[in-house]
């Protein structure tokens, strides 16, 4: 049987005021529990520490004792036999007798000059003001604060700031402590008051809190840059946080950790996929397209949660809108369409509703809004995953400033661990931009860059300027196919994805899709077979959107391999 020790050390108590006060000492001690008792000499103070049998003090280490308007350093151990020589009580045992020189402070705090008393009188007036109704903006607030503090004006009737704010605002000491140092940075950064907009709450300030000084410059610097390409009114919170982002990215993705579903899954695609190597070259069609499909199925649990209704991509990400028609597969585009309905109080003005010939249609206006503040978006995602990038807009239009283009390219090439798949129906301006960018160095891996095609005008047009643009993946996507296609030579090709068009009366044969497709094993160019559209594989109307997207009876989800 096991009987616990117990072991009785003293306890920390408060001893007398070593200058001959009456108010406590407390000394604290990071391992023991310390007793002590003194005897006053002229001069000089003996402190007597009592420890218990079984507490270590280190030699080195030295321990604070704090009376009222006094402080004291406790040498311990090696300083403490000192004091036997000099006529204190001896030591023996576990008693250390140390000598303490003790220094003397001014009990009175300086009094406030009339300056002081005026400016103290009018920040508390600011703060009172701010507090009582909301009136006022938040940089009067926090700069109040910060002049309490920073004068001390609180010293003449308040210990400390704390018990200032505490008194006379109710405000906790954390929050009266980040009001001022938040004014602080106000005054430090914006002296002129030229980026008030900018800092206009708690939220926007908070993200540079923690920051050294020209780390705080460079974010406000990037910042204000992103709002004047934008001609931004408002400065939103999260603009500061992107700039901060882009100025100090993660430097690589975070795994997610497998799902039990997709575990099975994986297993179930393995068991599968061995049953259908067995399987005979000549077996029956059946039974090799349900396999063929459950593959596919199990391939999507495997894969990462995507949140868009685009197959071919697993996310979106929109650092701007807005667009102009270019050409006839515009003519029912579904972002113009969003963009006019349910987007029309977010972005006023990009898109509008017409109606041509008795049937309605949504067209934009050409006018681009850049949302700088969604810059930072993938660095914030630490999974990785392909992102269709700009799919409300181009990336290329003639009113997207170049200074914009390059920090969307840098913001792909600081994410690496995501796919960036970028479209355009203004492949000139792209090979122009890649040319320039990417002139003594290799375009970035994982940076796809293509084209859209409808038909065969439009493919001659522009197939020219994408075999012209310097990028680690081309591709095209033939959507919504309107025409028959003949590609010629491939060689420049990377990926082709065809798709029916959808919210229309114009249906996609299927010779065409059929034609793409076996050009592309020919050429052996991975083929991705998006949808048929609003009609199906004979070239009916569906009674109903979605189901699945075959051709002659197969799924093609094909990427390129990096």
């Amino acid at each position: 049987m096991r009987t616990r020790r117990n072991h009785q050390s003293p306890n920390l108590t408060d001893i007398p005021a070593l200058a001959g006060g009456t108010a406590g000492v407390k000394c604290r001690s990071q391992k023991n529990r310390l007793t002590f008792s003194r005897q006053k000499e002229s001069g000089t103070t003996t402190v007597r520490v009592l420890r218990s049998p079984d507490s270590k003090i280190k030699s080195q280490n030295k321990m604070t004792a704090t009376a009222e308007n006094k402080t004291e350093t406790v040498p311990t151990n090696a300083q403490a036999t000192a004091s036997a020589g000099a006529g204190q009580p001896p030591t023996t045992g576990d008693d250390k007798t140390v000598k303490v020189e003790t220094t003397e402070t001014d009990k009175k705090p300086k009094k406030l000059t009339d300056k002081e008393k005026k400016a103290l009188a009018k920040c508390e007036a600011t703060i009172a003001r701010c507090q009582a109704d909301g009136a006022g903006s938040f940089q009067e607030l926090a700069l109040a604060c910060h002049q309490v503090q920073h004068g001390q004006l609180y010293r003449e009737n308040s210990s400390s700031e704390a018990a200032f704010f505490k008194t006379k605002f109710g405000f906790s000491r954390s929050h009266s402590l980040r009001l001022a140092q938040m004014g602080k940075l106000i005054d430090r950064v914006s002296p002129t008051g030229d980026t008030v907009q900018l800092l206009a709450s708690d939220a926007h300030i908070r993200h540079l809190l923690s920051l050294e000084p020209e780390q705080q410059d460079a974010v406000v610097t990037k910042a204000l840059a992103w709002g004047k390409l934008a001609n931004l009114v408002a400065y939103p919170a999260k603009l500061l946080a992107a700039a901060r982002t882009y100025l100090n990215p993660p430097k690589e993705a975070v795994e997610k950790p497998e799902s039990a579903s997709a575990k099975l899954a994986a297993e179930c695609h393995e068991a599968v996929a061995c049953v259908n190597a067995m399987l005979p070259k000549g077996g029956d069609k059946r039974v090799k397209s349900a396999i063929t499909d459950l593959m596919a199925k199990l391939n999507k649990k495997m894969a990462v949660r995507r949140s868009t209704g685009i197959a071919w991509t697993q996310a979106t990400w929109n650092p701007l809108h807005g667009c102009t028609r270019a050409s006839m597969g515009c003519d029912n585009c579904y972002a113009a369409k969003l963009t006019a309905t349910r987007l029309a109080d977010v972005y006023p003005g990009l898109a509008v509703k017409k109606t041509v010939d008795g049937k309605t249609t949504y067209q934009f206006t050409g006018k681009i809004q850049l949302v700088p503040h969604d810059l930072a978006d993938p660095l914030h995602d630490k999974i990785s995953k392909r992102y269709f990038v700009n799919s409300m807009s181009d990336l290329f239009h003639k009113n997207v400033p170049d200074a914009y283009i390059e920090a969307v390219f840098d913001v792909m090439e600081k994410a690496s661990w995501h796919t960036f798949q970028v479209l355009t129906k203004r492949p000139e301006r792209m090979a122009e931009f890649t040319q320039k960018r990417y002139a003594d160095k290799d375009p970035a891996a994982n940076i796809w860059l293509g084209t859209s095609t409808e038909n065969q005008a439009a493919y001659d047009d522009r197939m020219p300027h994408l075999k012209a643009t310097k990028a680690a993946i081309r591709w095209l996507s033939v959507e919504p196919m309107l025409g028959p296609i003949k590609f010629g030579s491939m060689k420049d090709i990377d990926w082709v994805v065809v798709g029916g068009e959808s919210g229309s009366d114009r249906p996609m044969k299927k010779e065409w899709a059929t034609g793409i497709r076996d050009a592309c094993k020919k050429a052996e160019v991975p083929f991705f077979f998006k949808q048929w559209g609003d009609f199906n594989e004979q070239g009916k109307k569906k009674a109903k959107k979605g189901g699945d997207a075959k051709l002659d009876g197969k799924i093609h989800h094909n990427y390129p391999k990096v």
